[in-house]
């Protein structure tokens, strides 16, 4: 399945270029980087100066598919083992 805006919460986000826009500590907002790990609760970022762990709670970051940055709330991203089992029991549209 091709990564598309209409199917982003059925995707791994490891490796795509990240912009937080929203988040609680505000020196955080507009920072851009990629990312690099995430778990059920955070998401690591590589930024210029090194990697940073933000909790998801509270987050929204703009994702860089195919030339456009999508918003996403951090807590709509769930857990990526279960994001990755959606496709495996076919609740993410192949067409999507």
């Amino acid at each position: 399945m091709e990564l598309r805006a209409s199917n982003i919460l059925c995707h791994e986000i490891l490796g795509l270029r990240a912009r937080v826009e929203d988040y609680p500590d505000p020196s955080f907002v507009g920072a851009e980087g990629r990312v690099t790990w995430e778990t059920e609760r955070s998401v690591e970022i590589e930024l210029p100066g090194g990697r940073v762990k933000l909790l998801k709670v509270g987050l929204t970051l703009a994702l860089l598919v195919r030339g456009e940055w999508i918003k996403v709330k951090g807590e709509s991203l769930g857990n990526p083992v279960e994001r990755a089992k959606k496709i495996m029991w076919g609740e993410c549209s192949a067409r999507a």
